[in-house]
């Protein structure tokens, strides 16, 4: 994303966040699906509570302010990302204290101290109890930016104490405009996949999606094996392919019991011989399956046992 830059379907929300520079709340939960630019909204929207000499809503780019936190070392701006180590996926509570320690003095050039927490559904019990503390009695100068992507997985304790906004989700227009000028194959059937988010970040090529509906619509024990060596939850990630089955999943039910694709309309050819071979109660089974563990997507797993485990229920759900 360009500096200084707001995507159309975002027009909205930082209009939004503008109105309430004269008034934050102590705490902001801003949550979304992937592939709204959420974290760039914010990005920018921090740089304007920082800046000395904003234009027209946006940040100049070259007072003392701005050019700090380009550097990475404005004094009164603190980060919190989750530790993305292959076997570690959360934001420990070390990372959280830390947050004491830097509210401990005032501010140093602004008028807020703001804490902005990437993926916060990622807090695990202690990191959470610990930012449900420091979010009891902040200081008045302090700004808590909390982002999501799943809101369901924070604790009720914590949204409670949070002003919360949604995002915009962009018009089809907006989304497609978008995508027609970058190089993706296929991409009016992922945009369909990603809920109309074109910012997503496409995980698997033409190849690797083909392999994947050769399996789901020939499920056989040597097709399993052969997808799981590259779909094994590291080289393509667990929350990508839980992702997929869910939708895959949902739509031949929904072909089965409405006669209706809602991601799948363009492989309807592939899909509708498997309708009379599918058990439909063994699918609602699978699905909630699927259901039960995405919530521990980006958590450490034996992601390849995981996903030949459900391969292979979703195989037995067929007929022979």
């Amino acid at each position: 994303m360009l500096e200084n830059q707001i995507y159309p379907w975002q027009e909205k929300d930082y209009k939004y966040l503008l109105g309430l520079r004269n008034a934050l709340p102590h705490a902001l939960l801003l949550y979304g699906p992937n592939g709204l630019g959420l974290k760039e909204l914010v990005e920018n929207w921090i740089r304007v509570i920082f800046c000395q000499d904003p234009i027209a809503g946006m940040p100049c780019g070259h007072c003392q302010a701005c050019t700090l936190l380009v550097d990475g070392c404005h004094p009164d701006f603190y980060r919190i990302m989750s530790n993305l180590d292959e076997d570690k996926k959360s934001i420990s509570v070390d990372v959280v204290r830390g947050v004491v320690e830097f509210l401990a003095v005032g501010t140093h050039l602004a008028k807020y101290k703001v804490i902005l927490i990437e993926d916060c559904n990622l807090l695990n019990i202690s990191s959470a109890n610990a930012l449900l503390k420091i979010l009891e009695e902040p200081p008045k100068y302090a700004l808590f930016i909390l982002l999501s992507d799943n809101i369901e997985q924070i604790l009720p304790t914590i949204k409670s104490r949070c002003f919360k906004h949604k995002l915009t989700s962009p018009d089809t227009v907006d989304a497609i405009g978008y995508l027609a000028n970058k190089e993706i194959t296929n991409y009016e059937f992922w945009l369909k996949f990603y809920a109309n988010c074109p910012l997503f970040e496409l995980e698997i090529n033409e190849e690797q999606l083909l392999k994947l509906l050769e399996t789901l619509t020939a499920p056989s024990i040597d097709n399993i094996y052969a997808l799981t060596e590259e779909f094994d939850g590291k080289i393509i990630s667990f929350a990508f392919t839980l992702d997929f089955l869910s939708k895959w999943t949902s739509d031949l039910l929904s072909y089965k019991l409405a006669d209706r694709l809602n991601y799948f309309a363009k492989y309807q050819l592939q899909i509708k011989p498997l309708l009379e071979r599918v058990q439909t109660n063994k699918i609602f089974y699978l699905a909630d399956q699927i259901n039960f563990l995405m919530p521990w997507a980006k958590h450490p797993l034996n992601y390849k046992l995981q996903i030949e485990r459900l391969l292979f229920k979703y195989q037995q759900a067929f007929v022979k």
